[in-house]
Parts: structure tokens; C-alpha cells; sequence
């Protein structure tokens, strides 16, 4: 990914986290991680977090699709991380989970 690219990643994940927990000030570290989702590693005085977002023409289907999934393992016992917010922001989906 090229640095200018990382930069509207990031300020979009900023904006996520301004709009959805009025979260100003926070440390992301982007994480090489899978081939199309774009993945914060977010610390800030709350909690630690993470991020992860991809085109919303792209994703969308597939996050709401893991989502249940996660909800269903949860709920038979399978440890699998809380889901914090998920959601849309221009042509972005994402899912915060703890």
C-alpha cells in the first residue's frame, strides 16, 4: 500500500472513530494483515480496539455475513472477539471489535 493511500485509510478510520465513540486523540497502527481488509490496531484511554475496513462495494456483504457469524460462535460458547460497532461511512463498511 502506498503512503498516500495509507493516509486516506487512515483519516477515513479517524473519522469512524470521532463519529462513533467521539475519539479525537488515538494511536493507530496499521497491520499488514489479509488481502483486502485494511486493519487498525487502535489504543486509546478506553479500551484497545480493533479496526478493520474495505470498500464498501466490496465488503459490505461479507462483514455483515462475519458479524452474524461471530455472534452465533459467541453465543455456543466459541470465544471470538466482542463486536464494538459496525457500520458505514461513505464508501467504507468497517467492524470495530475488542
Amino acid at each position: 500500500m502506498t503512503r498516500d493511500r495509507l493516509a486516506v485509510v487512515e483519516a477515513v478510520a479517524r473519522e469512524i472513530l470521532k463519529a462513533r465513540f467521539a475519539i479525537d486523540e488515538a494511536d493507530l497502527s496499521h497491520q499488514e494483515a489479509g488481502l483486502t481488509n485494511y486493519v487498525f490496531e487502535i489504543t486509546t484511554a478506553h479500551a484497545p480496539m480493533v479496526l478493520r475496513m474495505g470498500p464498501r462495494d466490496e465488503k459490505e456483504i461479507i462483514f455483515r455475513r462475519e458479524q452474524c457469524v461471530i455472534e452465533l460462535a459467541r453465543e455456543a460458547g466459541v470465544p471470538a472477539p466482542s463486536i464494538v460497532a459496525s457500520g458505514e461511512t461513505g464508501d467504507w463498511v468497517f467492524m470495530i471489535e475488542e
